[in-house]
């Protein structure tokens, strides 16, 4: 059977136990309000710096700072963070000199870095819903003097904001010159390929494509006049041979009518006689040409229309001719076969004759052989131009890969040219601060009350760990003391329910020596205190300045 406590028995456990109760209460407490008392107030300062959107659109003018602002910030603040900037921030406003622990430069960096905080503001108020973005952020320093949390935040504000300034007006600055750096490597690229092809088109000038056509014209047209050579000199050669065949009559004494005259020996110098044989001569010769086109122009229209120029031009000509022959004074119309042999013929009279054929037939050779060397000379010429009409379709080939390398160079010029105008104008923006820029919204400002220690938090947990520990004293002494007390005990450790209980009879001599030990315990706790108070006057500080510390420190 187990004992069962009842509202009595803890009362009697307390006024028993009580001692257990007041001294784990009274020195938890007691040192709570000494841990809240000489706990140093902790001071924190901060600015906010606002992110301002840029005053012109996109649209209009593209910044080269694309990243989100908190990747951004993220980063100014690893650049402000350096072990140089903390370290010299510290010297500047020698915040830990009552600090002893804070001894070397890495502590001094790694503690600056522990008391400064970066704190972001979203457009949701802090409740961080996916899709909202920082629209201001807060840059803090904690110290235990007001005015060094103060100066230091000032510093870092600053910082914050020079390096903002500084990095997206770098990105610029390197963008752009970026841009025209690669805007200058394809210009000269864009000029060397403008160079090939000049050059190869100088190299190629004769084969171009552009002057196909005209090629193909000289090349008709030479070809025309090489079948007109070869059309004359059938011409000429056909009048060499009637003159070839006059000469040899000349020579074996046969001779035309004209030619048979007898003529007087004193009139043979006569202007009349002289006259006479030019006269017949030119008949002659008038006759055979106009016999030689019409056999000509007889051939032409088996080959050609009316209206080719061949055809065309025969006929003015032996139209010119018959009117030449048509102006040619009458004279005797027979002719005599040239095998007929000439009678009394005078010698001194053919000579003039004689000598008017060979000259004739000289002339005929010398333009017979002009012809031949015009003929070889067009030849050649057309030979070239058939070359070059045969080299250009592959220098058009080669032309074309050219002008396709220019207009894909040309292309990426203009490209590159457009983004680096665009750059320039971004870097314009970031330097008159028309892009998107950090705002100083509310600079620190010297605070007033610590952010920390919460005094009086810290005494309501030091009392409710005061009664805690308390009652844990007593219940362990109970725990600890084996002894039997009252009936239920006594009746759980038996078995056996007893008749009738005696309760303890406290003698005079025993409550006289339990009163004593209790107005010694009250008289120790007193002198006690009262030594505490007088040793703090003394040694640390007066009673009345500490009393006034404690009350601005709560």
């Amino acid at each position: 059977m187990e004992s069962e406590f009842h509202l009595g028995e803890y009362i009697a456990i307390l006024k028993r136990r009580y001692i257990y109760l007041v001294l784990p209460f009274l020195l938890v407490l007691g040192g709570s309000a000494v841990v809240a008392v000489l706990m140093p107030p902790v001071y924190q300062s901060s600015g906010t710096i606002l992110i301002e959107s840029a005053q012109i659109p996109d649209e209009l003018i593209q910044s080269t700072v694309t990243s989100l602002a908190t990747e951004r910030i993220e980063i100014i603040k690893q650049r402000v963070m350096t072990r140089a900037n903390l370290y010299r921030i510290s010297e500047k406003f020698n915040i830990f000199r009552d600090d002893k622990d804070v001894d070397s430069t890495t502590k001094v960096v790694a503690k600056m870095r522990e008391l400064a905080a970066v704190q972001f503001i979203s457009s949701d108020g802090g409740k961080r819903r996916s899709g909202t973005v920082a629209i201001a952020f807060k840059v803090s320093f904690e110290h235990r003097r007001p005015e060094i949390a103060t100066r230091v935040a000032n510093e870092l504000v600053t910082l914050f904001l020079d390096e903002n300034v500084k990095s997206r007006t770098a990105r610029a600055s390197e963008t752009n010159q970026f841009l025209t750096q690669e805007a200058e490597k394809l210009e000269k690229n864009l000029q060397d390929i403008e160079d090939k092809i000049a050059a190869y088109k100088q190299e190629n000038a004769t084969a171009l494509p552009e002057h196909l056509d005209l090629r193909l014209q000289m090349r008709d047209r030479s070809e025309a006049e090489f079948k007109e050579l070869d059309r004359e000199i059938k011409a000429l050669l056909e009048e060499q041979r009637f003159l070839e065949i006059e000469m040899a009559g000349l020579k074996a004494g046969y001779r035309t009518r004209q030619t048979m005259f007898e003529i007087p020996q004193k009139n043979l110098a006569s202007p009349a006689a002289a006259n006479l044989d030019r006269e017949l001569s030119e008949v002659e010769i008038l006759t055979l040409r106009l016999n030689d086109l019409e056999a000509r122009l007889s051939e032409a229209k088996t080959r050609y229309s009316e209206s080719h120029p061949d055809v065309k031009r025969l006929t003015s000509e032996i139209e010119t001719t018959r009117e030449q022959l048509a102006s040619v004074p009458p004279v005797v119309n027979e002719v005599v076969p040239l095998t007929e042999p000439v009678k009394q013929v005078n010698t001194e009279a053919s000579d003039p004759i004689m000598a008017t054929v060979q000259a004739k037939i000289a002339s005929a050779n010398s333009r017979i052989r002009s012809m031949h060397e015009q003929k070889k000379q067009l030849r050649v010429q057309i030979s070239e131009i058939e070359s070059m009409i045969i080299q250009t379709p592959q220098v058009e080939r080669a032309i074309k890969v050219l002008n396709r390398d220019y207009v894909n160079a040309e292309k990426k010029y203009n490209e590159v040219k457009a983004k680096q105008m665009q750059a320039q104008l971004s870097k314009n923006l970031e330097e008159d601060r028309k892009a998107e820029r950090f705002v100083l919204l509310e600079p620190p400002v010297m605070p007033e009350e610590p952010i920390r220690p919460n005094r009086k938090k810290m005494l309501a947990l030091g009392f409710a760990l005061s009664l805690a520990a308390g009652g844990g004293g007593i219940f362990l002494v109970e725990m600890i003391d084996g002894s039997i007390r009252g009936t239920s005990n006594l009746a759980a450790v038996t078995k056996l329910q007893p008749l009738a209980s005696i309760p303890y009879i406290v003698t005079t001599r025993e409550a006289r020596k339990r009163k004593r030990i209790k107005v010694l315990l009250v008289l120790l706790l007193i002198a006690a205190m009262l030594g505490a108070l007088i040793a703090v006057h003394v040694f640390y500080m007066s009673l009345d300045i500490v009393f006034y510390k404690i009350l601005a420190r709560f």
